[in-house]
């Protein structure tokens, strides 16, 4: 959809991919503060992990569902639009941008960061391993010469420490971009204006170039 400015609002992620994302983030950080609280509070403790076990399967449902997304969904939630060839010219604009903290130019891309994207196949091993680690823990506690608690607040720290800066990239790009990242996620709509750096590189899924989205269907 163009506006009078000739700017594009097109449809980037689904409504399965966006409630997954926020399933499993808000249930995701609920759980490292009650997490972080078992350790921390133990005058508390016994609530606290009656709620870390109240949220657990509703993160593993939202993990789960994007899991499945990988292998199902024909668009952006695809694995095929999380593997893509590695786009080196604009993985370096990206680490310049962060590395300059967001004084560098913000390269455009049409839905994965380009940067990310190569990650977040890691994060969701990560994430599926944490998940089965607390399931299997109070059972289970040593498996294979690995003490299942310890290898659970190591993950928990990793991830915590993944998300922060996640959210401090999404702020930056939606600070010095003009594509509306973290409404997009809401809403599911990024913003184009076609012309515009025509010479950025997009993601091969859907394979479109940023000037001709305008010709793109409104999905």
């Amino acid at each position: 959809m163009a506006n009078a400015t000739g700017i594009q609002r097109i449809l980037i992620w689904s409504k399965w991919q966006r409630i997954a994302h926020w399933v499993i983030a808000l249930s995701g950080l609920a759980l490292f503060a009650s997490g972080w609280l078992i350790d921390k509070a133990p005058i508390i403790a016994d609530a606290t992990i009656d709620i870390h076990l109240l949220l657990a399967p509703l993160f593993t449902l939202g993990l789960l569902l994007r899991i499945l997304l990988l292998f199902t969904d024909k668009e952006n939630a695809s694995l095929k639009a999380l593997t893509p060839d590695p786009q080196w010219q604009k993985i370096g604009e990206m680490l310049r941008f962060y590395l300059s903290f967001g004084r560098m130019p913000l390269p455009r891309w049409y839905a994965h960061n380009p940067l990310w994207a190569p990650l977040y196949i890691f994060i969701i091993a990560l994430l599926l391993l944490q998940a089965v680690s607390g399931f299997v823990q109070g059972n289970i506690p040593i498996l294979a010469g690995v003490y299942l608690p310890a290898l659970h607040g190591i993950l928990a720290n990793i991830l915590f420490t993944i998300m922060l800066l996640h959210i401090v990239a999404v702020v930056l790009h939606d600070l010095k971009g003009s594509s509306a990242e973290i409404s997009a996620m809401i809403n599911g709509h990024k913003f184009f204006v076609p012309g515009e750096n025509d010479n950025s590189t997009v993601d091969p899924v859907p394979n479109v170039s940023i000037s001709e989205i305008g010709r793109e269907k409104q999905k």
